[in-house]
């Protein structure tokens, strides 16, 4: 994975590569690094993935910073986990708020 990330920055400027129970690893302008994944009960990952697009197109929209984006995106990805099928799963903005309260101290690094 890492020889994916290092590949992909190369040729553009932002890049998040997610890996389920594993967190995710980016690269940003020329920094990279690891978060790790949110402590969830995984029942069912459809939609995971658009969960997490889903979060950082709004976190993009909210003009949120780097870190900020990253968790927000990941809680999305992570309570969708949490539920079974795609669209159900989905979750809300206070499901979200309520997981990163919760769960403070995941870091970007």
């Amino acid at each position: 994975m890492q020889l994916a990330l290092r590949q992909l920055a190369g040729q553009h400027r932002q890049v998040v590569i997610t890996l389920g129970s594993e967190g995710l690893i980016w690269a940003r302008d020329g920094r990279s690094g690891r978060m790790p994944a949110f402590a969830a009960q995984a029942l069912d990952s459809t939609g995971a993935g658009d969960s997490f697009h889903g979060a950082f197109a709004l976190a993009v929209a909210r003009r949120m910073d780097w870190e900020e984006m990253l968790r927000f995106s990941a809680a999305a990805g992570a309570l969708t986990c949490s539920r079974l099928g795609a669209r159900a799963s989905l979750p809300d903005a206070a499901a979200v708020a309520r997981l990163l309260q919760a769960q403070p101290l995941i870091r970007v690094q």
